[in-house]
């Protein structure tokens, strides 16, 4: 259960971060 928080996590903080960059 932690390692799948934890894979959602990484996932959500790369999506917000490639998000602004990609703009």
């Amino acid at each position: 259960m932690t390692k799948a928080l934890e894979g959602i996590r990484v996932l959500d903080m790369t999506h917000v971060q490639s998000g602004p960059s990609a703009t």
